[in-house]
């Protein structure tokens, strides 16, 4: 047990644990097997298992002051990028729906931006609905999409049930409860004007 060089012994090659003068046929963790030398040396710091090179993570730990890290293309980091949401329960960069831009989880109801998708070869926007972080097709009853802001659905004026190009532009007969539709100017009002 007291190895500076180890061996292959029927066909078991076996490694020089970092730290130690002990042989053995698997590195553990926080260690990978370098194959020319045939030692074990130290993974990257932020990896807690890695394979082939010191940087090529399989799982990650902790950061040096104590934050968790996330596992994205086998590298281990602080938050995860565009698309993708920390899962605390795998340490992983899960990615997000595919009609979310940002998110917290992985449906649809979990999403903090909405963007356009390209799913099965075809180009399908979503949409960020108001008072919601839910991304859809197309946005709900009483919204539109926003004329201001990317993948957004608008609030309709209040007496609309629904609207169409503007907020202001409310669906022929389609008010709320106490509201009238007024053809003139599309609206849909408390009162209607005298005439």
């Amino acid at each position: 047990t007291q190895c500076y060089n180890c061996t292959t012994v029927n066909t078991t090659t076996y490694l020089l644990v970092y730290g130690t003068n002990y042989c053995s046929a698997e590195c553990p963790p926080g260690q990978f097997a370098n194959a020319t030398s045939w030692k074990c040396l130290l993974c990257d710091a932020n990896c807690l298992t890695c394979v082939g090179t010191s940087t090529h993570c399989l799982s990650c730990g902790f950061s040096s002051i104590g934050a968790s890290l996330y596992l994205y293309a086998n590298g281990c980091l602080l938050s995860c990028p565009n698309g993708y949401f920390p899962n605390t329960t795998t340490n992983v960069c899960d990615a997000c729906h595919a009609g979310c831009a940002l998110c917290y989880g992985a449906t649809s109801s979990q999403c903090t931006a909405c963007r356009t998708a390209n799913i099965s070869n075809v180009t399908t926007p979503f949409y960020k609905e108001v008072g919601s972080d839910s991304c859809s097709e197309a946005c709900p009853s009483g919204q539109l999409i926003s004329g201001t802001k990317a993948n957004s659905c608008s609030q309709c004026d209040p007496g609309c049930a629904s609207c169409y190009g503007l907020s202001t532009n409310c669906s022929v007969g389609d008010c709320n409860a106490g509201y009238f539709y007024h053809e003139v100017n599309s609206s849909c009002l408390v009162g209607c004007p005298d005439n």
